[in-house]
């Protein structure tokens, strides 16, 4: 059986599984092989980072997906302990779609609270889930912007690459930065 090289983390992880356990040295929490444990806590959390941050852009499409009259907005996720606040700021919509009557004001445009309210349900549904993708440690607020131009492209495709959503929105977050 021809088997594939592993990874240095399936290899740790793999060491650890077939021997390993947690033990208590002194004051200190280890794996069995303590040699091992900064290395896997490391290769462990970065894996795990670009997962959450991953399966936050598929969020975005997905959000994007089911709102095409939303061209932009700013996403404000706080910490808090179990359920965390939403808020979503600076919406702007995209000329040429429908804004649904819940979101409209008198003359069919967007109207900022009520859209903002209905926006915020939505990501109310996904906070935790994003609020991991770009916050930068779990007690951390996190504010994201969310433009649809600089993903367009990558919603056209079929299939969606959550971590080029991600990568493409901080890309541009820190262009705009920068000047």
């Amino acid at each position: 059986m021809d088997e594939s090289p592993m990874s240095p983390l399936m290899h740790l992880m793999s060491q650890w599984a077939n021997h390993g356990t947690y033990t208590l040295r002194g004051q200190q929490i280890a794996l069995h092989e303590a040699e091992n444990s900064p290395e896997i806590r490391r290769l462990t959390h970065a894996r795990l980072r670009r997962m959450d941050r991953a399966y936050g852009g598929v969020i975005v499409a997905l959000f994007l997906r089911e709102h095409p009259w939303v061209a932009k907005f700013t996403l404000y996720l706080s910490a808090g302990m179990g359920h965390g606040q939403v808020n979503v700021a600076h919406l702007a919509g995209v000329g040429g779609y429908d804004v649904p009557e819940s979101c409209a004001d008198a003359d069919g445009d967007i109207h900022q609270r009520k859209s903002a309210q209905r926006l915020e349900e939505w990501w109310a549904d996904h906070r935790g889930d994003m609020h991991s993708a770009v916050a930068e440690d779990e007690l951390a607020d996190a504010s994201f912007a969310i433009d649809r131009t600089v993903v367009a492209h990558l919603l056209e495709q079929q299939d969606v690459d959550g971590l080029a959503v991600m990568e493409a929105l901080e890309a541009a977050t820190q262009r705009g930065r920068s000047q």
